[in-house]
């Protein structure tokens, strides 16, 4: 499989971290102005960064591929309705 582009976009708070480690031969970060950090690599299956992107929870935004991005807030948005549940309510 040809890799493909990804591109996350980490918070401020994330940026420090992100940068104190290589996470892909191929990344290259660039800060923005406003502190965040635009994180870019070619990805041969983007879907195995799941967990990854996961653990950085609410730091980071999957800007590209459009299918990744869909695929997060989807399960993102499963999460809110099972946490968004009142106590007790367990259907």
């Amino acid at each position: 499989r040809e890799p493909v582009r990804v591109i996350l976009r980490f918070s401020e708070k994330a940026a420090k971290r992100i940068c104190e480690t290589r996470w892909h031969p191929s990344e290259k970060t660039t800060l923005q102005s406003d502190g965040s950090l635009l994180w870019q690599a070619e990805i041969s299956e983007p879907r195995e960064m799941l967990p990854w992107i996961f653990g950085w929870g609410s730091q980071v935004e999957v800007i590209e591929p459009a299918d990744l991005r869909d695929y997060v807030a989807a399960d993102l948005r499963k999460a809110v309705r099972i946490y968004g549940k009142e106590e007790g309510n367990n259907g």
